[in-house]
C-alpha cells in the first residue's frame, strides 16, 4: 500500500503528523515535554512520563457502530504505544515532565496499530523530541499459510494470524511486537525476516 504523510499540521501541538498507509488514515499529535503539575505529578520524578489517548472517528470503519471512548482494544493500543515510546524516547532528559500523545483514526483499513506507531514517531520527530532512532511499523498477516506484508482490512478479516511489529531501522532492534495467535516457529521467523 502507498504511504503518505505531512508534518506540522497543527500549530498548537508541539508535533503533528497526518499519516496514510493505504486507506488507513491517522492524525498523531504530540504535546510536550512539559512540566507536570503537582496534582498530576508523575510517579517517576527522575524521568519523563508518556501518556497516550486514542480515538476512532465514528465514520472510520465500514460498520457504523457507536465507538466507545473506553473500548478495550483502544486501551490496549494506547498502552502498547506508551510502552513502545517509553523504550525509545530519552525520557531521562526531561525529569518531572510529561509527553502527551493523541491519536485520531480517521479511516481504518487494517494495520491500525502499525500506522499509529509510525505516525507517532513522525510527530515526535516534528516536536524535536530526542529518540534512539525513529520507529517504523508494519503488520504481517498469514492467509492460508502465505505471508502478506502490510495487510488491509479484507486480508485482516480472513482470520489468519497478524503480527504487528515496529523496529528501529538503524540497529534493527524490535521495539514492539504483538502476537494474538499461536504461530509456528517457522512462520514467526519468516514474518520477522
Amino acid at each position: 500500500r502507498n504511504i503518505r504523510f505531512q508534518l506540522g499540521l497543527c500549530e498548537r501541538a508541539d508535533g503533528t503528523c497526518y499519516f496514510e498507509q493505504g486507506n488507513t488514515k491517522v492524525i498523531a499529535s504530540v504535546y510536550g515535554p512539559h512540566e507536570v503539575s503537582v496534582a498530576g505529578r508523575a510517579k517517576n520524578d527522575d524521568k519523563c512520563s508518556i501518556v497516550c489517548d486514542f480515538a476512532v472517528a465514528t465514520f472510520a470503519t465500514r460498520e457504523r457502530r457507536k465507538v466507545s471512548h473506553r473500548d478495550k482494544r483502544q486501551a490496549d493500543i494506547c498502552a502498547s504505544i506508551r510502552r513502545t515510546f517509553e523504550s525509545v524516547v530519552f525520557t531521562e532528559l526531561y525529569p518531572n515532565s510529561q509527553i502527551e500523545i493523541f491519536l485520531q483514526i480517521l479511516q481504518n483499513d487494517g494495520g491500525c496499530t502499525a500506522a499509529c506507531i509510525t505516525a507517532t514517531s513522525l510527530a515526535m520527530i516534528d516536536a524535536g523530541i530526542p529518540m534512539q532512532d525513529f520507529l517504523v511499523a508494519c503488520t504481517v498477516g498469514y492467509i492460508e499459510g502465505a505471508a502478506f506484508v502490510d495487510t488491509n482490512s479484507i486480508e485482516d478479516s480472513a482470520g489468519g494470524p497478524e503480527l504487528p511489529v515496529a523496529i528501529l531501522p538503524r540497529t534493527k532492534h524490535i521495539a514492539f511486537l504483538q502476537m494474538d495467535f499461536k504461530v509456528d516457529g517457522a512462520l514467526f521467523d519468516e514474518a520477522l525476516s
